[in-house]
């Protein structure tokens, strides 16, 4: 692929990174989207890596353009291996870690929020909501569920 070509193609690449040192917010952005963020319940590290295949995973001998590739957030959170994410906390994708674990019968409950463009300031940015997983949480949800089920009655 030529040079112009690869520039464009990473300009128009979503971008996502953690939105503050030492929080548990990502933030997102594409051109045509608008900013997002995500919000964890709790103290769940953010993981960062490329949209770029691993080839040297798939075709031996041939390097990759990135040494954070697509599947290095699997590689951290199943084998361990840290230096498979990005330690500066952005790339074109990011995940929560969400350290859960369960053994057969046991549920677990992971609370995630996404704002989108809606949730943006004067200043272009997201803003944080005072409370992402209070009363407003929990009645949102609701709902939602309730309109879920209707949909599947129907």
């Amino acid at each position: 692929m030529d040079r112009r070509r690869q520039q464009s193609r990473r300009e128009t690449k979503p971008q996502t990174d953690q939105a503050a040192a030492g929080t548990d917010r990502g933030r997102g952005k594409a051109s045509a989207a608008g900013e997002y963020a995500l919000f964890c319940e709790g103290d769940v590290p953010l993981l960062f890596t490329e949209n770029e295949t691993n080839h040297e995973r798939l075709f031996p001998g041939q390097k990759n353009d990135s040494p954070y590739v697509k599947d290095g957030i699997n590689d951290c959170v199943v084998q361990g291996k840290q230096d498979a994410v990005n330690p500066g906390k952005q790339g074109h994708q990011g995940r929560g870690a969400l350290p859960v674990e369960g053994r057969p019968g046991q549920s677990a409950t992971v609370r995630l929020r996404l704002t989108g463009p809606a949730g943006t300031g004067k200043s272009g940015k997201t803003q944080i909501p005072p409370s992402c997983f209070g009363p407003e949480f929990e009645n949102t949800l609701s709902v939602r569920l309730q309109e879920a089920d209707a949909f599947y009655r129907s």
